[in-house]
């Protein structure tokens, strides 16, 4: 199926300067309350790629079902009971989160859904004693009918591939490329097209990718979903753990002495965020600039400074209002900080 190409009619003048600021744990939370699940849709479906200790499914719950009562400092709490339970130190010490999750407060205008309407969680964690623990949490809090956590990697393949596994909480695991003499465990792994193929719904609200640099292997996984715009919203990181060069393969084979010739491909944000404007239509910002500010970098609005090689978020959008919504809140943002870049530039399509 065509779709129409969305506008993209506002890029931060300022953005090369506002991308030096980018701190990975300063997200721009404001479109949670301008962005709201369609009414007439069934379900309100969210994917957590690399759910970890899960505060973004705690998040979510508080913003569309908030009669729960479900907090981040409640999650928190449910997490060091499990850590105590389960003797594991290293989810006690890690169990606030990356970001210090556990102090953000639930938003004031959060409110339930329409009666009808269904939140469904479907969670991804390759780590067995982390899959637990999320099982473990949707258990406690009611959550089991609408919270689906999957222990299985995702990626741009499907098949068997080597996982590295740690303590619950532990969040440097991964799919690992190493002989298969040297790995402990294969899991199953999936992409996101082969996934959505297999289930009822047939859109996804939002979609949360958090896998430690491999969000770009992720990305690749749900090419065809993104061009038939199933994802509304989509979240993923950037860092400068992806290959900015495509890498020579130093295998050798098992009678000679030379490498076998192969490359592992560059996946660069630039070339993301391009394949994702040119082939789906999707909006790309920043959204962990200076005071949360987002930052348009799709289309005209990328500048190569932009590929700034560290821990950073990326939020996209391909529906013409939610990207009029998240392009006012970069321009508000810019007023604020009282830079003179002159008025909005009418971009073309390209």
């Amino acid at each position: 199926m065509s779709h129409a190409k969305p506008e993209l009619s506002w890029c931060a003048p300022d953005s090369i300067a506002q991308a030096q600021l980018i701190k990975s744990c300063s997200k721009e939370s404001t479109w949670t309350r301008l962005i709201r699940p369609d009414p007439r849709t069934a379900d309100v479906v969210m994917l957590n790629i690399g759910a970890n200790k899960g505060y973004e499914i705690a998040e979510f719950f508080q913003r569309h079902a908030p009669h729960r009562g479900i907090t981040n400092r409640i999650w928190y709490s449910e997490i060091v009971n499990y850590a105590n339970l389960t003797h594991s130190k290293h989810l006690r010490w890690s169990a606030p989160g990356g970001c210090k999750d556990y102090r953000n407060s639930k938003p004031s205008w959060a409110t339930d859904l329409p009666s009808g309407q269904r939140l469904r969680v479907h969670a991804f964690e390759l780590n067995q004693r982390t899959s637990a623990l999320l099982t473990h949490l949707a258990s406690s809090f009611n959550l089991s009918d609408m919270v689906t956590v999957h222990r299985q990697p995702v990626s741009d393949v499907s098949g068997p591939v080597c996982v590295h596994q740690g303590p619950a909480g532990f969040e440097k695991g991964g799919i690992r490329t190493v002989a298969a003499a040297r790995c402990s465990e294969y899991l199953n792994a999936t992409s996101i097209d082969s996934f959505l193929r297999r289930t009822s719904f047939s859109h996804v609200f939002q979609l949360v990718v958090d896998t430690e640099g491999h969000d770009a292997a992720v990305l690749m996984g749900m090419r065809q979903s993104l061009r038939e715009r199933r994802i509304r919203i989509l979240q993923f990181e950037y860092s400068g753990r992806w290959p900015v060069e495509p890498k020579e393969c130093k295998l050798r084979s098992l009678d000679a002495h030379y490498p076998v010739a192969c490359k592992k491909p560059s996946r660069t944000l630039g070339s993301t965020v391009r394949w994702m404007w040119e082939e789906a239509g999707y909006a790309c910002y920043f959204t962990g600039a200076q005071d949360g500010a987002m930052i348009p970098i799709s289309n005209a609005c990328w500048r190569p400074e932009l590929e700034v090689r560290r821990w950073s978020d990326v939020l996209c959008a391909h529906q013409q209002g939610d990207i009029d919504v998240l392009s006012e809140l970069s321009a508000s943002a810019f007023a604020r900080r009282g830079a003179r870049g002159g008025p909005r530039a009418q971009l073309q399509n390209k």
